[in-house]
């Protein structure tokens, strides 16, 4: 407004000084009267947004630093402005992808952020265990840590942590490969409030977990997926940890009736995924009769289950939200109608690899699931569009469906998704080679939520076109070879 009247000759142009001195007195009101707190550093700072970011930083609590490429830049102003004001951060997160050397200017950061509780730096290549040593020294009281991704985070970080942070509820130290079993028992003695913790793909046993339980009576969250585990850890989860509410295993042949027995003694368990396990009828329905709260329930790749034992997963548990039961070849199909009908709750259903799910199969989830919101049929071979179209008229609540590899799907059924779901964001049909161009651009034009397509090459010949379509809808699409 104070432009427009400027260009009237209402009022003197504006000067760059006048705009940064606006911008400054505004940001600072503006963050001093907000709750929440960010500031956002993009690669560098100029000058004038260094004077800006200097005024308002004594008021930020949540300082996030972003840079797809190299950190110097924000490094050199974060160390800077660090070195002029202890301020009230009490959350930092980095997002730091290609760099591959360290980042001192953390322990610059914890020199000026005493009251810092939560840090994130999750995929951050730079960090390595100087760093975190010496944030975690000058940080004791953090509460949650996220070192997701850090390649060079080893178990001297583990062990700094252990010893300073005695009040810390929550870590993750996911795909850190040096990581290893010794440093996390250091770290469940150390740390006996931890309620959350996730160790994907880390080279840890039934050592580390066995203590992660008996030490840590209040873990709500443990991520094993990728772990080399036995039962033995899941005895120690069913004895120790009777908070635990969500458990990832991941694919594991090596878990059994025995260990899936000994987790239902966690009573309150929301969440369990347990894939390619050796689990039989038997213990997942003591499971789900102990275990009523149960909500998301992935057992996908477990040959030893048959529908009976999910009928009574349907049936103990009302609140089922999530049912993941891909490639369990030894389902028998007779039983598919009486396991739906008691599967009304879910909302999301992973069916993929079914070689015997049949368009006359898939109508009885269409009529008893209709508030499914996330469907996975990748390929069930036998699916054409008469279940489909189905499909899209009576599940109108669906934002994502997978069919990939399914040969039958033609035109027809990609019309009718565009036509009647209004929600669908994510679509992918790759391998269905009956889909043509047409019926791809028909659903680009008439599917107004659509975010994500997947397809193949083959299916579409003129991707240049509808990829240059879709830049005006925001959507993304890949392409398969």
């Amino acid at each position: 407004e104070v432009g427009a009247a400027a260009d009237e000759g209402m009022f003197p142009p504006l000067t760059s000084t006048d705009l940064f001195s606006l911008m400054w007195d505004v940001g600072a009101i503006i963050l001093e009267k907000l709750d929440t707190k960010e500031v956002l550093l993009l690669r560098s700072v100029s000058q004038g947004g260094r004077k800006w970011v200097d005024a308002v930083l004594p008021f930020v609590t949540h300082l996030v630093c972003n840079s797809d490429a190299d950190c110097t830049q924000v490094e050199r102003t974060l160390c800077a402005l660090m070195q002029n004001h202890k301020m009230k951060i009490r959350k930092f997160t980095a997002r730091f992808h290609h760099q591959v050397r360290d980042f001192p200017a953390l322990a610059v950061m914890a020199s000026g952020c005493g009251s810092l509780r939560e840090i994130c730096l999750s995929r951050s290549s730079c960090v390595n265990d100087t760093s975190v040593c010496a944030l975690v020294r000058s940080c004791p009281r953090l509460r949650r840590i996220n070192l997701n991704g850090c390649t060079k985070v080893s178990q001297s970080s583990i062990l700094e942590i252990a010893h300073r942070c005695l009040e810390l509820v929550w870590v993750d130290v996911g795909r850190c490969p040096l990581v290893n079993s010794a440093c996390l028992v250091s770290l469940a003695e150390g740390c006996p409030r931890l309620a959350h913790v996730n160790i994907t793909r880390c080279d840890v046993g039934d050592t580390a977990i066995c203590a992660i339980a008996k030490h840590c009576p209040e873990l709500r969250h443990l991520d094993l997926t990728n772990c080399p585990v036995s039962n033995a850890a899941l005895l120690a989860l069913g004895r120790y940890s009777s908070k635990l509410r969500t458990l990832l295993c991941g694919a594991n042949r090596r878990l059994d009736d025995t260990g899936i027995e000994a987790v239902s003694d966690c009573v309150q368990l929301k969440h369990l995924l347990i894939k390619q396990s050796m689990m039989t009828d038997d213990s997942l329905k003591l499971l789900v009769e102990r275990c009523p709260m149960l909500r998301r329930l992935d057992v996908g790749g477990s040959r030893c289950i048959t529908f009976d034992g999910l009928g009574a997963a349907a049936e103990s548990c009302p609140s089922l939200e999530l049912l993941a039961i891909g490639s369990c070849v030894n389902l028998m199909f007779e039983a598919f109608s009486t396991f739906t009908r008691r599967s009304t709750s879910i909302t999301r259903l992973v069916l993929s690899s079914l070689p015997f799910l049949t368009d006359a199969l898939l109508q009885e989830v269409v009529n008893n699931c209709r508030m499914l919101q996330q469907l996975d049929l990748t390929g069930c071979i036998q699916l054409t569009d008469e279940s489909l179209t189905s499909l899209s008229q009576l599940c109108i609540h669906l934002t994502t469906l997978r069919l990939e590899f399914c040969p039958l799907v033609t035109d027809l059924s990609v019309v009718t998704f565009a036509t009647h779901m209004s929600q669908l964001s994510h679509l992918a049909i790759s391998g269905c080679h009956l889909v043509t161009t047409g019926a791809i651009s028909f659903l680009i034009d008439n599917c107004p939520a659509l975010e994500f397509l997947c397809t193949s090459r083959s299916e579409i010949p003129e991707i240049a076109r509808l990829t240059e379509a879709s830049r005006n809808k925001e959507l993304k699409i890949e392409v398969l070879p």
